[in-house]
């Protein structure tokens, strides 16, 4: 018998950092459910030190196949405990329901705040219920914390600590290593999905109005990811005029993104709607200051304003380049705000997520739900219409 099985759509190396520190507290196994994405194959992070079942399911999967081989793995391992990544997808639903039928107790993983989508009523009170059916929860920070509250969550069954990075994977280049890296002049990283919550319209916008006031002192902008709105973001760049000063860089593994972190002089992360930004994460555990939206959820956490960076309104273009050419060219020590960076991150590094882990893990053996059948049918019909 497993104390715990934690179910995710696809293994990424932020959670092979972050399930081989929790497997030191917790006897830990993770199922993914869907493995890599098309386009998309991330290579491994850290040595995992945890036991995996990879059901490498198809993306449009039928319910039925779904759960029928989630269900039968569950079975198999027979945790005491099992963590799941959110409650939208009908892998988490139909997990949770076993789980309840079984006297397995259930740890929900949330990143959800109030700005990260549009809010309506119906729907929030169909989460409700979901988490009804969940003994315990593990949240980045604050504002998901607040959210829970919000949908009738106890606080006191909710741990912190979910959002957190590999920090050695993306720290600074020391000595002789770093000199030998050097280039002539830093530029603006943007490292996002190119997705419309992303806002990446108006970072170009920002950068293109960056540049009008830096003139020929103006850094370049690099722009790492992939996304639907790709052909769209490349022909705005060209129609503000930015050629050969921003790039579209695709698609970069694990192993290559810290180098654009150590060769950049700053991270802008303008996102309209962002549950956390683990880009922020990575950016901080690299040294770098950071411009980022007041929507993500790690603002809160994460950003110090004036010391490590500026956090934005979204939708201010003027605001954005202004702190741009602020950060860039204005009384700012980069190097201070770097370390203040570094500082900060710190405290939030797999052992943070361990650390949660484990107090979500005996919140929820200790202070267990009471759903009604209310809860239970309602969470029950949408399993079934997922």
């Amino acid at each position: 018998m497993t104390e715990c099985v934690a179910i995710v759509y696809q293994l990424v190396p932020y959670h092979d950092a972050r399930f081989s520190a929790a497997a030191s507290r917790v006897d830990l196994s993770v199922v993914e459910l869907f493995g890599q994405n098309q386009g998309m194959v991330w290579s491994r992070g850290v040595a995992r030190s945890f036991p995996t079942v990879s059901l490498q399911l198809a993306k449009g999967t039928p319910a039925f196949g779904l759960k029928r081989r989630l269900v039968d793995t569950l079975e198999d391992v027979n945790p005491r405990v099992i963590a799941v990544q959110g409650w939208a997808g009908a892998g988490a639903l139909d997990a949770i329901l076993w789980a309840r039928g079984r006297g397995v107790r259930v740890i929900v993983f949330s990143e959800s705040n109030i700005y990260d989508h549009p809010r309506h009523a119906a729907k929030e009170w169909v989460k409700s219920r979901v988490l009804k059916l969940c003994d315990a929860a593990l949240v980045g920070g604050r504002d998901h914390v607040s959210y829970l509250e919000a949908l009738g969550f106890e606080r006191d069954r909710i741990a912190l600590g979910y959002n957190a990075v590999d920090n050695a994977h993306f720290a600074p280049l020391q000595g002789a290593e770093a000199a030998g890296t050097a280039i002539s002049r830093p530029y603006y990283l943007i490292a996002s999905r190119l997705a419309p919550e992303k806002n990446l319209a108006r970072g170009l916008e920002a950068y293109a109005r960056y540049r009008t006031v830096a003139g020929a002192a103006a850094w370049d902008l690099r722009i790492i990811g992939v996304g639907p709105l790709e052909a769209e973001l490349r022909a705005r760049s060209r129609a503000l005029g930015l050629d050969g000063h921003a790039y579209f860089e695709g698609f970069k593994s694990y192993e290559e993104l810290p180098a654009y972190y150590h060769h950049a002089g700053a991270l802008l992360h303008p996102s309209a709607e962002e549950p956390w930004g683990l880009v922020v994460n990575e950016a901080l555990a690299a040294g770098l200051p950071v411009i980022v939206s007041n929507r993500c959820g790690c603002c809160c956490e994460l950003l110090r304003d004036g010391v490590n960076g500026f956090s934005v309104d979204p939708f201010d273009v003027a605001g954005m380049a202004d702190r741009m050419v602020e950060l860039a060219h204005g009384t700012v020590d980069r190097r201070v705000f770097g370390r203040a960076s570094r500082a900060l991150i710190a405290k939030w590094g797999p052992e943070r997520f361990a650390e949660g882990f484990r107090e979500a893990f005996e919140l929820a053996q200790s202070k267990p739900a009471r759903p009604n059948i209310i809860d239970r049918t309602s969470v029950w019909s949408l399993a079934v219409w997922k």
